[in-house]
């Protein structure tokens, strides 16, 4: 290997990875918009995807409606399938 600049000299171990210590750390950095800026993004590229003859207010608001619905029931059957019901989890099956 050279030593021109932007060159990856190999290694020999592991790769360290930092982790985030717990999820109140996520919170902290994204904060209460990180949530609401998805959601617009999400409006946003909806529109963009529809067919120009399509693209209306409401036809937005049925497409996202239709795929956060089908997201949250996604959501819950993964919950339960991988394990993270706990005796006082609201919906047990």
């Amino acid at each position: 290997m050279t030593n021109e600049p932007n060159q990856l000299e190999p290694t020999s171990g592991p790769i360290q990875i930092k982790q985030i210590q717990s999820s109140t750390s996520l919170r902290e950095v994204f904060g209460p918009s990180a949530i609401d800026q998805a959601i617009r993004n999400a409006v946003a590229l909806c529109w963009q995807h529809l067919p120009e003859r399509e693209r209306t207010p409401e036809r937005v608001e049925q497409e996202i409606l239709r795929l956060t619905q089908r997201a949250l029931e996604d959501f819950k059957q993964d919950f339960h399938q991988f394990g993270f019901e706990t005796p006082d989890t609201p919906g047990k099956r």
